[in-house]
């Protein structure tokens, strides 16, 4: 278990680390519309469409955006590998 202030150190370093993140308009969108139907989906009653709606575009937007770091890990190893 978290004592409050880890979980208040935690918190801290993810607003500082905010700042340091870029991304292109398409991944952000990506990213925005992900988090958007996560939400809907636990605010939404249990058995609802709207929640059946929210869990199903979620698993669409994790899917394109597992493609994508798993494409990125790919091309930073390739990377690597023509350095040696």
């Amino acid at each position: 278990m978290l004592l409050p202030t880890k979980i208040q150190q935690l918190k801290d370093t993810a607003e500082e680390r905010a700042g340091d993140y870029e991304c292109n308009d398409s991944m952000a969108a990506l990213l925005a519309n992900l988090r958007d139907n996560q939400k809907t989906f636990f605010k939404s009653p249990s058995g609802s469409i709207a929640r059946q709606t929210a869990l199903s575009l979620s698993k669409m937007y994790e899917k394109e955006l597992d493609a994508f770091l798993q494409r990125r890990a790919k091309e930073k190893a390739d990377t690597q590998t023509k350095l040696f």
